[in-house]
């Protein structure tokens, strides 16, 4: 038997609107940490690779 896991992302959808909303009022770095925290709690170490991404271009 397969068990299906299914992931609870309410906080980290709570966590990027919030990050939204405070981007919207000039707070981007307070916006940016944020959004990483949610982002990390996620997939760990994918800012990173999203920095790097940036970089390269």
């Amino acid at each position: 038997m397969e068990i299906d896991i299914v992931r609870d992302y309410s906080n980290v959808d709570k966590s990027l609107n919030e990050a939204e909303r405070l981007f919207k009022n000039n707070r981007y770095k307070r916006a940016i940490e944020i959004a990483e925290q949610a982002l990390e709690s996620v997939e760990p170490g994918v800012t990173k690779h999203i920095e790097e991404e940036v970089i390269k271009q």
